[in-house]
């Protein structure tokens, strides 16, 4: 479910706008999602591209199109209030210097005066879908992808933000603000066995599930895995990369590196070359 925006050039000689453009003076930045939804600096035709603001980082506006014609902007649901101002604020610079005077809100057209008004609805609107969280992801968590990475949270706790709105806000930018980087499971096959592979960092915190996913579907088939491993680069001198049981890391990991990062993964805070291999040598 998202909210969607179109604008569209209304000038005689049309000319396409960049990123830099749209964004003008303001305090946002842009990210590039890869196919796992997690950031990344390397642009490709698979890359989602969103804007998202540096000083709170939420759910981010996605530029679905940006040519000549039209630039299409959308915002997954729900949203932060920070998400609504910036899908506004966006639209009326880019109908600005087109020269339009209205956008389309979906099938509506809203002229600039108007946006205000549309801007306080969309903000009863997300309180109202917080408030049916129940209803829209089952009882048990729901998955958010956001600006940076994806975020999973108890649908009971996001349906508290229903009547703390500015709380969701913050809550989707402490956990983006920490700049972890997250870890996807890589399948493959090694002597005959199913492989899930997880890669951590050497330097820098890093996000693990609480569970290995230890399944995947292959050409319409659902494939099992025989075990999950846990490999990190450079750890000893005559080793490129160590691997290990994805449980037996887990459990060496000092305790007071571990922490919650969300209701399904893990923080692992820095660990030092002694502690890992300290680790890998059991």
């Amino acid at each position: 479910m998202a909210k969607e925006v179109f604008i569209h050039n209304s000038r005689l000689f049309k000319k396409s706008l960049s990123l830099a453009d749209i964004i003008g003076d303001n305090t946002y930045e842009v990210s590039y999602l890869d196919d796992k939804m997690r950031m990344t600096t390397q642009k490709s035709e698979s890359c989602f591209t969103l804007l998202f603001d540096r000083n709170c980082i939420g759910r981010g506006v996605q530029v679905v199109e940006n040519t000549k014609d039209t630039v299409h902007l959308a915002v997954n649901l729900p949203c932060t209030l920070e998400e609504i101002q910036m899908l506004y604020i966006v639209s009326r610079r880019i109908a600005s210097i087109w020269k339009s005077d209205s956008i389309m809100v979906e099938d509506t057209k809203v002229s600039l005066s108007e946006i205000k008004k549309m801007e306080e609805h969309d903000i009863a609107m997300n309180k109202s879908l917080l408030g049916d969280a129940p209803k829209l992801f089952g009882d048990d968590y729901a998955t958010l992808y956001c600006a940076t990475l994806p975020i999973c949270i108890p649908v009971k706790q996001l349906q508290g933000y229903s009547d703390d709105y500015q709380g969701f806000s913050q809550f989707l930018n402490e956990k983006q603000r920490l700049g972890a980087f997250y870890s996807c499971p890589i399948f493959y096959t090694l002597n005959g066995e199913v492989i899930s592979l997880y890669v951590g960092i050497s330097e820098g915190e890093f996000i693990l599930p609480n569970k290995p996913r230890m399944s995947f579907m292959n050409d319409g088939k659902e494939v099992q895995c025989d075990k999950a491993l846990i490999a990190i680069p450079e750890v000893f001198p005559d080793e490129k990369i160590s691997r290990l049981d994805y449980q037996t890391f887990v459990d060496r990991i000092p305790k007071e590196k571990v922490s919650e990062f969300d209701c399904q993964h893990m923080l692992i805070s820095n660990l030092s070359l002694e502690e890992l291999q300290s680790i890998y040598k059991g």
